[in-house]
């Protein structure tokens, strides 16, 4: 179109933006961008939105930011950042936005709702999300599918099943239901009986979970194959995992090695858990080489490979696969947990003192720590901690 001499419009603009590869989006939408700029069309709001949106699916939140708050903005210019920042893991900077678009009056949508619903799963903000599930009821806004799903979902992750349910019975129609909620929780039978209800009600699956418990697992993941579903990776983790944790490591190996596909380091990396909670070193040794090639940023393979030699003393290899992550430059993440008190989500990282009632926190596990000893319980000595600066 530029070639010829045609000139774009704010459809085509849009059109385009939207359509661009995640790979190629950030450099492709930032000469988008300039050329917008240059060709004033820089006050149109469905182009702005998109580039928003653009920007905020690449990950520059900052960007997206900026934009957001130099024009005019309708209900989709929330929707985009509150999206752009719930899908980045920003949960808190999103229902933040989401609050600050109350206060300007103005009124979200089904959309907005689903996104806020997912920050509030993300971080587990059983309070605001209750909150919000108030508000739709207020202003009587129509319970749809995608928005009934994200309370289901919402409530499952958060912790009160028995909501969760309650709105899933109360649903009118249904699409395909997610039962992971059910899975965290291990109520693997609730989690099965759900999956039944869908099937006997002639709904085809998209993916089949894995619910914990070997012999359904099994059944469900042979089971894809009558719904033409081809097991992704992710489906033969899960089926790894299942088979390792439940004792039957060798099982695992044997269907990693029956794959179509190459497995990946997910894969890899369920069967060194297993070899690791069942002492199967000599496996465990076997199978960290692949999982190192397929995926050596990941930290967790390589404490799992140190900790597996330190369970059986044989130190010398344990601090060598130490080294060998502190050679490469992998870092140790943080562990980090919420908890919900009132209305403020409150985030602690390992070892962290940053918070204003830490005392009184680290006085309080002291206290329990000598309770469970007074008890007879004792801290389980058998790994060593790894611990890379």
């Amino acid at each position: 179109m530029q070639f010829v001499g045609s000139e774009s419009d704010s459809n085509s603009l849009i059109t385009v933006i939207s359509s661009c590869p995640q790979s190629v989006a950030l450099l492709v939408g930032q000469s988008i961008h300039c050329h917008i700029i240059k060709v004033v069309v820089d006050e149109d709001v469905s182009v702005m939105n998109s580039l928003v949106g653009m920007y905020g699916r690449c990950g520059n939140l900052d960007l997206a930011q900026r934009i957001f708050y130099r024009m005019h903005r309708d209900t989709v210019t929330w929707n985009s950042l509150i999206s752009a920042y719930t899908h980045s893991g920003h949960s808190s900077e999103a229902l933040s936005l989401f609050d600050q678009m109350l206060l300007e009056d103005v009124e979200p949508n089904s959309a907005t709702l689903v996104s806020a619903h997912s920050a509030c799963s993300n971080q587990a903000a059983l309070n605001h999300g209750k909150w919000i599930h108030n508000y739709v009821t207020e202003i009587g806004m129509e319970f749809d599918v995608s928005l009934a799903t994200a309370l289901v979902y919402m409530y499952a992750k958060c912790g009160p099943l028995e909501i969760s349910r309650e709105i899933f019975n109360a649903m009118p129609k249904r699409d395909v239901i997610s039962v992971f909620g059910y899975g965290i929780h291990g109520n693997v039978r609730d989690a099965l009986e759900i999956f039944q209800q869908m099937e006997n009600s002639g709904m085809k699956p998209n993916e089949v979970p894995h619910a914990g418990l070997i012999v359904e697992g099994t059944n469900m993941f042979g089971r894809m194959i009558d719904y033409s579903i081809t097991p992704t990776l992710k489906h033969y983790a899960c089926m790894v995992d299942l088979l390792g944790r439940s004792g039957n490591p060798h099982k695992a190996e044997a269907m990693i090695s029956t794959m179509p596909i190459a497995p990946d380091g997910g894969v890899w990396g369920a069967l060194l858990s297993a070899c690791s909670i069942h002492d199967e070193v000599e496996m465990g040794e076997r199978i960290a080489k692949p999982a190192l090639e397929t995926d050596p940023e990941n930290d967790g393979h390589y404490i799992l490979i140190s900790n597996m030699y330190s369970s059986v003393g044989r130190w010398e290899e344990a601090e060598r696969v130490r080294r060998m992550m502190k050679r490469r430059g992998v870092r140790k993440r943080a562990g980090w947990s919420a908890i919900e008190v009132g209305e403020e989500v409150h985030v602690f990282m390992v070892g962290d003192r940053s918070h204003p009632l830490s005392v009184e926190m680290y006085e309080m596990l002291e206290a329990l720590s000598r309770q469970m000893e007074e008890l007879g319980y004792a801290i389980e000595s058998g790994f060593g901690v790894c611990h890379v600066e």
